[in-house]
């Protein structure tokens, strides 16, 4: 019944008005047949699946005087390049050439590329008939199915068989498959080419187009389909403007092993089924021909191989071809041949050999030529100019690696030295998008900006086809990347984005581009400082410090001192005072940027900063505590009233303190990575806090000292490792009751290690440094010492990936193996720490994704806090609802504890807001206790004696505050540096939801707004709700707050959010006025936290201060307060 459908569906497809020819886009059997099938069929228009651009190119296509292969190529506005090779054995190039010697008309009608349909997954049904199709062929390749069930089987049919075969191939493989929204816009594109090509032309229309495609060009479909393929098309987006141009190409290209998606295996061998496929005979003798020239390869390098083998490995291609029913050898039969005779089984060894001359062999090295006066741009004639006169490679030779020296001139003028003009040119083409040269990353000694760069350059087609594209920008690679440049520009009338900015300023240097350097450095220092964050500004800094260097070979002509000295100052003192709003920061890259400030040498930022810095050590998150004292002591400032880094070690005796410390430590090696190898003293106390303790004090601080150091790289372990080997004075000068508390917590640790049996555990001075870092695992003699190692490597070595060992500087640290499964890491982590280090590591486990986290947090049971819940809930997020089970219970748990922790706090401060007055008036609350007092004079007996209340008062209930029905919008940034905040905003407006006084909508937005408010009763459920991550739309989200608002004097819009947006300032600040000027009371949270310490863009906060909305970093209860103030005012 099966095979009845198949038949009868390739049958209605074969008999169709549309003459169906479906291929695939390098098929040698249907290239072959071609021209007959046209012949016959006759039509007035042949519609290929070919973009719309390719209309213009058809004449050259297949002038006669072109020779394949070559390319048909699109290059878009962002760089990229898309071709469409064309060979002989291409049936598009085979129609193309039948049409130009008939003078038959063709459309191209496949979608263009700059089109945009929206982007979605096509999801196959159950039933997916290529999967079982490519399973019965033991396809090995993409294309084998297709070789196996239509190439193969192809030698000697006839043209109709082999059209009937192609369409079969295609009906089936897309039974089951679902469309994805691009391929729905490509095929009513090609419909609407064919209803084109019949208005135009008449009805007889050939349809030349991918197998898979056939059955959607019926002419059933092409009359129902109309008007739903016109909305279709008319509704997509198009990218810029693509530029197209015709290329030479190689079969090199051609063969899917180059990277060409849709390339197929050996061109010279899908050559020779073209020739000779209607001749089994002579297609025999073709393969005969391919094996002797591969056993003269092979012989060539030195392998044996003679008429024996070339005799015996026909023999077996052609028996193989036999025994499977196939009237000639595939490229299967071939290669099984090759691999038993040649490479006599070996796989390995000389099976190598065998697949490199084949390679060779059946690959070959012919290109293609474009005809006489085929188009091509000026710009291409002045390319090959530059490259002539700075001896770089042109087209058709091989690529070379260029190592540039740029920036030195010796004797010379920048003009002169050959080096410099390669590299301004080479930036250059970079800008201009020619696809030409690649910059590989050059790294100086010790870390620092090398002086030399490195590139690999190639003329190939993707140069070709990247020239026409740029000519549109200019004639000259000058002229083109200035061109480039200035599309580039941002909108006048739109914030612009500091990367940007920051990105065209760093090419206008490179390129040497003056006019363009002066208008991108007056937008860097016009724009940055009023919006951008710190991270910007630092990495601003730094390009217009290198540049000001002379450290830019593409500015050494351009005197710009003075522009760049004014640049860096007002950078300067925007980036000094964007500092503060890092104060409660927990993000490590924050603390970089800052380190990257202080290091510059420029505008004396370090010292500037020291304030601030001052400030942190005792008044920000422990992240930027740490961070903080490193930088002071970068920049030499009076250090001696800080706390050490022994102290703190030996003060971290609870969770809190040990979290506490691993940020610190995390702080100061991210904002000052070479510190403890360059400042002894530093280094002395880390010695002491690491060294002195008692071992069992020692354990309990492990985990977090080995997490406080994982930001170190590998090298960077190393050199600390070689620093801490010299010897080391001890301290003198501690006073007598810090040694004695000192003595008493040692005392007290030891009895700990004793309950705990682990008194063998002696770590000397080097193995507490192996274990502390992850590295030199051989000085680790004991087994508990082994213990140790592996259950922390566990979580930062090996057992996730990173690890490394002696020898090998790749990982960060560890090289023990990985524990099968959490239970036994539980029972280790039990064993050697305790229970309460034990949930500093399963913390630590969610937070660095690991493997095992979630079965050892549901061994582990820890206390609930917002720090933990925060990156439970973050590793939720991807989970699907089987494991996200398993979470749910602590999940539910930790909220509850919370939330009731929580509310406790805010009691105080909503006194007055909540309880209840019983009243007549009717409301949508009855008290109903009430109700039954006041009426049981009303009772009266029923007919069978029960007592019956007759409710003639019924008393409601009215909350007792003095304006009731407040509404409050919550709306809370998710963005992925707000995860904390998100957190007690979910719980607090649950709390303040529960309050009768008041009404709350609760919106969460990044770059949209999404209404939680049906979740708001349940902090559980919003949080789930809630998905962390993306940019920042502050403005957009105000303005659907505004949307919300029903009675402006009755209204508080509570924002939190770190001011860091993405989109447009200035919406932002416009919409925060018409909120105030409408009477709406507005409270911006730069953080919602216990803390009161906030992360945030210092200069945008301020700027929403101004425009109406109070501004601060608060906790829950100091929310509570206001919102308390602004009902009972």
């Amino acid at each position: 019944m099966m095979g009845e459908n198949v038949a009868g569906a390739v049958d209605k497809l074969a008999r169709d008005s549309i003459y169906l020819v479906g291929v695939r886009h390098h098929s040698p059997s249907l290239a072959r047949v071609l021209p007959r099938l046209l012949d016959e069929a006759r039509p007035d228009a042949v519609v290929l699946e070919l973009p719309d651009q390719a209309q213009p190119w058809c004449e050259w296509i297949a002038h006669p005087e072109a020779t394949a292969p070559l390319a048909f190529a699109v290059a878009d506005d962002d760089g990229t390049i898309g071709f469409w090779p064309l060979a002989d054995f291409s049936p598009e190039l085979v129609a193309l050439r039948w049409a130009r010697t008939r003078d038959v008309p063709v459309i191209c009608a496949d979608l263009s590329p700059a089109a945009r349909p929206e982007s979605s997954e096509a999801s196959d049904g159950e039933f997916n008939v290529g999967t079982l199709i490519d399973a019965h062929v033991r396809a090995e390749h993409p294309d084998d199915a297709w070789d196996r069930l239509v190439e193969v089987p192809s030698a000697g049919a006839s043209p109709e068989a082999v059209r009937r075969s192609a369409l079969a191939f295609g009906w089936a493989y897309r039974q089951g498959r679902m469309l994805d929204e691009r391929t729905a816009a490509r095929e009513a594109s090609m419909r609407e080419g064919i209803r084109r090509a019949r208005a135009e032309h008449g009805p007889a229309v050939t349809a030349v187009t991918g197998a898979w495609h056939s059955p959607a060009l019926t002419s059933e479909l092409i009359d129902a389909e109309a008007e739903s393929d016109r909305e279709l098309l008319g509704s997509l987006n198009f990218d810029g403007e693509p530029t197209a141009s015709l290329v030479p190409y190689s079969q090199k290209l051609l063969d899917s092993r180059s990277g060409y998606p849709s390339g197929i295996r050996d061109p010279r061998w899908q050559q020779a089924v073209l020739t000779h496929g209607d001749d089994p005979a002579a297609f025999e003798g073709a393969v005969t021909s391919l094996l002797t020239q591969l056993a003269a390869h092979l012989r060539s390098e030195g392998h044996p191989c003679g008429p024996a083998e070339i005799r015996e490995a026909n023999r077996m291609t052609l028996d193989l071809a036999a025994l499977r029913g196939l009237p000639v050898p595939g490229r299967r039969e071939f290669q099984e041949a090759c691999t038993s005779v040649f490479a006599q089984g070996d796989v390995l060894g000389r099976g190598r050999a065998v697949a490199r001359a084949a390679e060779k062999i059946l690959v070959g090295n012919h290109n293609g030529a474009l005809a006489p006066d085929t188009p091509q741009s000026g710009l291409a004639l002045a390319f090959a100019s530059d490259l002539a006169a700075l001896r770089l490679p042109g087209a058709g030779e091989r690529s070379r690696e260029l190592t540039l020296n740029p920036l030195r001139l010796k004797d010379s003028s920048p003009e002169d030295t050959l080096d410099t003009r390669r590299e301004i040119f080479l930036q250059r083409c970079r800008v201009a998008r020619i696809a030409y040269g690649i910059s590989n990353d050059v790294i100086g000694v010790g870390g620092a900006q090398a002086v030399s760069t490195r590139w690999t350059v190639l003329y190939d087609v993707s140069t070709s086809a990247s020239l026409p594209h740029a000519s549109r920008f200019g004639v000259t690679v000058v002229q083109a990347a200035k061109g480039v440049l200035r599309t580039r520009r941002p909108d006048s009338d739109s914030d612009p984005d500091p990367d940007v900015l920051v990105t065209g300023l760093t090419d206008a240097a490179a390129a040497g581009l003056a006019d363009e350097f002066d208008w991108w450095l007056n937008a860097v220092a016009a724009e940055l400082p009023p919006r951008a964050g710190i991270d910007a500004l630092a990495e601003a800094i730094e390009v217009i410090a290198a540049i000001g260097e002379g450290t830019v070979a593409g500015m050494l002509l351009i005197d710009r001192d003075a522009q760049i000295a004014s640049a860096l100052e007002i950078l300067a003192d925007a980036a000094v005072a964007q500092v503060d709003g890092l104060a409660g920061s927990d993000d490590p890259a924050d603390a970089a940027a800052l380190g990257r400030l202080v290091a510059l040498r420029h505008a004396d930022i370090g010292l500037r900063l020291a304030h601030s810095l001052t400030e942190f050590v005792s008044a920000a998150s422990p992240l930027m505590q740490g961070a903080a004292t490193g930088l002071l002591h970068r920049i030499g400032h009076d250090t001696a009233g800080l706390t050490g880094i022994a102290s703190r070690i030996r003060a971290a005796s609870s969770v809190q303190g040990r979290r506490d410390l691993t940020r610190w430590l995390t702080g100061l090696i991210t904002a000052s990575p070479e510190l403890l190898t360059d400042e002894p003293s530093l280094l002395d106390d880390l010695r002491s806090g690491v060294e002195d303790i008692d071992e069992a004090m020692f354990v309990a601080r492990l985990p977090a000292l080995r997490g406080g150091f994982d930001p170190m790289s590998a090298a960077e372990r190393e050199r600390l490792l070689e620093a801490i080997g010299a010897d080391r004075a001890r301290p003198t000068d501690v006073p007598a009751e810090e040694l004695a508390r000192w003595a008493t917590e040692d005392h007290a640790a030891w009895e700990r290690l004793q309950r705990l049996g682990l008194t063998s555990v002696a770590v000397s001075p080097k193995q507490r440094w192996s274990l502390v870092l992850g590295r030199r695992h051989h000085e680790l003699t004991g087994p508990e010492q082994r213990r140790l190692a592996r259950s922390l490597d566990q979580l930062y070595g090996s057992g996730d990936g990173e690890g490394s060992s002696v020898s090998y500087l790749g990982g960060r640290g560890g090289s023990e193996p990985p524990y099968p499964t959490a239970r036994e890491w539980a029972d280790d982590l039990d064993a050697l720490f305790g229970e309460h280090v034990r949930e500093d590591i399963a913390a630590s486990a969610i937070t660095a994704r690991n493997p095992l986290a979630i079965d050892l947090l549901d061994n582990t049971q820890p206390r609930a806090s917002v720090e933990l819940l925060n990156d439970i809930l973050s590793l939720a997020g991807g989970m699907p609802e089987s494991a996200l089970a398993k979470l749910r219970p602590i999940l539910r748990r930790m909220v509850a504890e919370l939330s009731q922790a929580l509310a406790n706090q805010l009691r105080p401060a909503l006194n007055g807001l909540q309880g209840w007055r019983p009243t007549t008036r009717p409301s949508q609350r009855l008290d109903a206790a009430a109700t039954i007092r006041r009426n049981l004079r009303h009772a009266v007996s029923g007919s069978d004696g029960t007592p019956q209340l007759v409710v003639a008062t019924p008393i409601f209930r009215q909350p007792l505050a003095r304006r009731s029905e407040w509404h409050i919008i919550v709306l809370v940034d998710v963005s992925g540096s707000m995860e904390p905040s998100t957190v007690f905003a979910a719980m607090t407006s649950a709390i303040l939801a529960g309050v009768d006084a008041l009404s709350v909508t609760f919106l969460a937005f990044s770059t949209e707004v999404v209404d939680l408010t049906d979740h708001v009763d349940d902090p559980l459920s919003l949080l789930l709700e809630i998905k962390v991550g993306g940019g920042t739309d502050i403005g957009g989200a105000l303005a659907v707050a505004g949307e919300r608002v029903t009675v402006p004097s009755r209204t508080m819009l509570v924002l939190i959010s770190d001011f860091e947006d993405a989109y447009s300032a200035s919406f932002m600040l416009s919409r925060i006025e018409s909120l105030h000027n409408s009477g709406v009371r507005m409270l911006g949270c730069a953080a919602l936290d216990d803390s009161g310490a906030a992360r945030y863009n210092a200069k945008i906060a301020a700027h929403a201060a101004s425009a109406g909305m109070a501004v601060s970093a608060v906790s829950p209860t100091e929310l509570a307060r206001w919102v308390a103030e602004q009902v009972q005012r």
